[in-house]
């Protein structure tokens, strides 16, 4: 058995030498294939999102350097210009004195564009971003795509005079509902940063050239292309490929305003209150405490469970004769399940005394001159016709009226006359009702019934007009010719004939009964219904309490030919629907109130051709689509140039020198060159009477081409803050300069593929003598300081000087004052007094001082004969300068 299986070991090793069969490597072949077609697929995946990466990447650094700009020069750059091209002396440079020099809104020059923000009597300069002015490398002034970054920029954010953190005027929306704002308030971004993503429309090149029309990208990245102040942001899809980024002043903060009363405030969050959290903290790593109820409208906040304290003290206490113990009130709390009032009767205020009998046991309703006020029952009620809603940190109760009743479901006549029930809705709330209906044709009537129709006549017309032979061009088609005759004379007869038999054969599909069906669903909306016209109805509340509330009928919209409805319910004009009723129909589609129902129809258009021929024509069969409410129609089949003639002869091309010459030469992006290059081609006549362009060009004139004129570029490094010179370079005066570089512009006069090469900026060269800087001792700074504890006012301000022999500004005790404007201030009475024998305990006299943004107190008082007058209230207000 050993020797037996030594040979077959030995039989297989010859066999497998022999090699391999086509069968095996078909095998291979297609395993491999396998293999590589998905990898294929996963690799163009990762090169998207790798370009997706890098864009986002520079967009998030661009961002970082934008706000690290506006926290040193207390503003924003201006765009630079979008025309300059790398060489140019203004290339990534900001436009200098912006807020003086940019154009006039609504106006372009050199680049820079301007536009009337939508808050009035602000502007937004547009161009690109100026990455040598905010220090970036060149690449990440552009995306993945090789598209400069657009930067739009708030014209009173560019200048520090005018700069305000609350001042930005810039519109962000969403590009899928533009009447979404995505800030608040809207049009308030300071900037915008935008890429134009992989299909590039919109964008600028490199070299400065616009990419694309705007009116070619979807109506999703309209708002990123047209010129005005807005732009649009949300998720990539395929009809929206931009990224962009923005900044506006709004900072995270736990207390909002009231809507009703901008002096109360009350929290966001009505859960917890975080604790030794700035605006700009992040919340969630913050302390908190609970909160039980929230007062109405002041912002005061009822605590839950424990809040640990050692002292409680009066706002901006210096001493503890200000402060108390919480044991004052509650005396030393235990854990011992022991009744706290029975335990604490020697330190805390408590109700209860279990000495007495009987036990006293009331309810602690009060304090006063230190001590407990007690009451064996509380009684609490609102008016007649409200009910409590909340019992405030003070004791007091809040009343509220009920709510207004819901409307109830109601069956109405809708706007096309059929009944439709309006479900039940709350006061304010809307509710629609749908109607409509569509009268289609047969399915088999689609584009295949009238292409092949279209081609029976033409091939008929064509086998009857080729062989009268006489040579007058009178198209009868006897046939006894040789087909010569066929020239321009007859080919109205041919068009005249074609017409006639296609519009006969429409006359009989439209002729055709229609069946009445469903439109379809529509959409922006969860309507199924397919409908025509939407009914809004809004519910109303009853003006008097107790009656039902009632839907009112807002407005009817018919549906746009976008298949939508109108986002607002009350807007008027363009989609209001207009009613001709069910009955009276509009058989040809010529009248514009049939909103109710919609007809499908055909219709034979004639055209001049599309190669400019003065005989013949274009003949298009168009059909009035369902569901529509306007008259709109669409192409269903043409004839192309079938019925066109056909000349032959050459066609002239042009093509920059620039991309004429990386095309010979086998370069990218030349920009040294100026002219055009003259390509002239072979045009001939195909089959159907369609022109052919030749692929290769039968002559080339480059005579136009030569090297650009380009001044030369020079750049200026300055001299370190607190340092300055003066001096004349070969440029004019030059002040705070330390070095000057000029980059000559040379044309090599030479060719290469028969072109001359291009031109290009040479090496660096400084120039000098140049005198270094020295110390600034004129240069001065204005500081202001906030107002004292206390005062109020717009704060203090300070002329400090530069200090040569400590190379910075001299310290604080040397400053030297130029105005104040803070003031005290001091208690101020308000309302009518009231005689009373004894002063308020917690009263203030008027006239005395006070912090100001001190709380309002409940009472002011001064000695009157009598007793004293007693003021309802009393307000901090600031002493007049």
């Amino acid at each position: 058995m050993c020797s037996s299986a030594i040979n077959k070991y030995k039989q297989n090793s010859f066999s497998s030498e022999e090699g391999f069969t086509l069968l095996e490597i078909s095998i291979v072949i297609i395993l491999i294939g396998l293999i590589l077609i998905p990898a294929i697929g996963l690799f163009q995946a990762f090169r998207t999102q790798q370009e997706l990466d890098e864009t986002q990447a520079n967009i998030i650094n661009i961002q970082r350097e934008l706000g690290g700009f506006s926290e040193v020069f207390n503003r924003y750059p201006c765009p630079a210009s979008s025309t300059a091209a790398p060489g140019d002396i203004n290339y990534g440079f900001e436009l200098n004195n912006c807020l003086t020099v940019a154009p006039v809104a609504g106006t372009c020059a050199g680049g820079i564009c301007t536009y009337a923000s939508n808050i009035p009597g602000e502007v937004v300069v547009v161009g690109s971003l100026p990455f040598k002015t905010i220090n970036v490398l060149e690449t990440e002034a552009f995306d993945a795509y090789g598209t400069r970054m657009t930067y739009a920029v708030t014209l009173n954010l560019t200048d520090p005079n005018t700069f305000d953190t609350l001042g930005g005027a810039v519109g962000i929306v969403d590009n899928v509902n533009p009447a979404r704002s995505l800030v608040d308030p809207p049009d308030s971004a300071h900037y915008a940063v935008v890429s134009y993503g992989p299909n590039q429309t919109g964008g600028v090149s490199r070299a400065g050239v616009s990419i694309g029309v705007c009116g070619q990208v979807s109506v999703n990245e309209q708002e990123n292309c047209d010129p005005d102040s807005v732009f649009a942001s949300g998720s990539i899809t395929a009809n929206f490929d931009d990224r962009i980024t923005f900044f506006n002043s709004v900072l995270p903060t736990e207390w909002v305003q009231a809507a009703v009363n901008n002096d109360n405030i009350f929290l966001k969050d009505t859960n917890s209150i975080a604790i030794g959290a700035t605006g700009a903290t992040n919340l969630t790593n913050a302390d908190h405490v609970f909160v039980r109820s929230i007062g109405t409208g002041t912002g005061s906040a009822n605590i839950t469970e424990n809040v640990l304290v050692e002292r409680l003290c009066e706002e901006n206490s210096t001493t503890n004769a200000d402060c108390f113990e919480p044991s004052l009130i509650a005396g030393t709390l235990t854990d011992d399940g022991t009744r706290l009032e029975a335990v604490t009767l020697d330190e805390g205020m408590s109700c209860y005394n279990p000495t007495v009998s009987p036990v006293q046991d009331e309810f602690l309703v009060g304090i006063q001159n230190g001590g407990p006020v007690c009451a064996e029952e509380i009684f609490v009620s609102c008016e007649n016709g409200s009910f409590i809603t909340s019992v405030n940190a003070d004791g007091t109760i809040s009343c509220s009226t009920p709510p207004d009743p819901d409307c109830q479901p109601i069956e109405i006549e809708s706007f096309c006359g059929d009944v439709r029930t309006l479900p039940q809705r709350s006061p304010g709330e809307a509710a629609f009702a749908y109607s409509g209906e569509c009268r289609n044709l047969p399915n088999s009537i689609n584009t295949a019934t009238f292409r092949d129709e279209m081609q029976r006549i033409l091939d008929n017309i064509s086998g009857n007009g080729n062989g009268n032979g006489n040579g007058n061009g009178n198209g009868n088609g006897n046939g006894n010719g040789n087909g010569n005759g066929n020239g321009n004379g007859n080919q109205n007869t041919i068009n005249d004939a074609f017409r006639d038999q296609m519009e006969a054969f429409v006359a009989d599909i439209n002729a055709m009964p229609r069946t009445i069906e469903s439109c379809g669903p529509t959409l922006g909306t969860n309507n199924t219904e397919g409908a025509l016209v939407r009914d809004a109805y809004q519910c109303q509340a009853a003006s008097t309490p107790g009656d039902e509330s009632t839907f009112n009928l807002v407005r009817s919209h018919e549906r746009g030919f976008g298949f939508q409805f109108q986002n607002d319910i009350f807007t008027t004009g363009f989609f209001e629907a207009e009613n001709d009723g069910f009955n009276n129909l509009d058989v040809n589609n010529t009248e514009g109130n049939h909103d109710c129902w919609c007809r499908e129809d055909y219709r034979v258009v004639e055209a001049s051709c599309a190669n400019g021929s003065a005989d013949g024509s274009e003949f298009t069969v168009q059909f009035h689509r369902c569901p529509q409410t306007g008259h709109v129609w669409l192409d269903v089949f043409n004839t192309g140039l079938g019925l066109c003639p056909c000349e032959t002869g050459t066609v002239q091309q042009t093509q920059s020198c620039n991309s004429y010459y990386d095309q010979v030469n086998g370069t990218n992006r030349t920009n040294g060159l100026a002219g055009n290059v003259i390509l002239t081609f072979e045009q001939s006549c195909g089959a159907n009477n369609e022109t052919i362009i030749g692929t290769s060009p039968i002559s080339i004139d480059a005579s136009n081409c030569q090297c650009a004129t380009r001044n030369d570029l020079v750049s200026r490094d300055f001299c370190p803050s607190g340092t300055t010179n003066s001096f004349t370079s070969p440029f004019g005066q030059e002040t705070d300069v330390e070095s000057i570089e000029v980059r000559e512009w040379i044309c090599p006069n030479t060719t290469s593929g028969g072109l001359p090469d291009p031109g290009f900026l040479g090496e660096p060269t400084p120039i000098s003598p140049i005198p270094a800087c020295e110390c600034d001792s004129d240069l001065t700074d204005v500081v202001v300081l906030a107002c004292p504890t206390g005062q109020e006012g717009s704060g203090i301000r300070f002329l400090r000087e530069f200090d040569c022999s400590i190379n910075d500004f001299e310290p604080e005790e040397d400053w030297e004052l130029i105005d104040s404007d803070c003031s005290g201030c001091v208690w101020q009475v308000e309302g009518q007094p009231q005689l009373e024998p004894f002063a308020p305990l917690n009263g203030v006299n008027p006239g005395d001082t006070c912090n100001c943004g001190q709380a309002p107190t409940n009472a002011c008082f001064d000695f009157a004969s009598g007793g004293f007058d007693v003021y309802p209230n009393c307000t901090c207000v600031a002493i007049s300068n």
